[in-house]
């Protein structure tokens, strides 16, 4: 399989917009994810040197502190991680074509919390 160039990634982004299948954010809107992108930075797991001697003691500290699943939940949706700088604008992009698809689905953003 061949690689696409970032001009051509780009170039097909832009046909969404030019075709009106999506909206540039208005500008209260960017005001709500430019804080929200803010608020990521402040997540250090994201920096976090891991290697092969700190990795496994880092997720067992993250599993620990997960809250225990509700029980009785049945059905199917959808779970996308996506916490930190890196991995938000990807997780709102995907979650925005979901929709945009008409996806019913429910979904999950899963991510570190406030702060983490």
């Amino acid at each position: 399989m061949d690689m696409i160039t970032a001009a051509e990634v780009i170039r097909r982004i832009e046909w969404y917009f030019q075709g009106g299948a999506l909206q540039y954010l208005t500008p209260a809107q960017g005001k709500y994810a430019a804080k929200a992108v803010q608020a990521t930075r402040r997540n250090t797991f994201d920096n976090l040197r891991l290697n092969l001697h700190s990795a496994r003691h880092a997720l067992a500290r993250r599993v620990a502190a997960l809250e225990a699943y509700p029980n009785g939940y049945r059905g199917r949706g959808i779970v996308i991680c996506g916490g930190g700088a890196k991995y938000f604008p990807a997780a709102w992009v995907c979650i925005h074509m979901l929709r945009h698809l008409h996806c019913t689905l429910p979904i999950q953003l899963w991510h570190l919390g406030p702060g983490k």
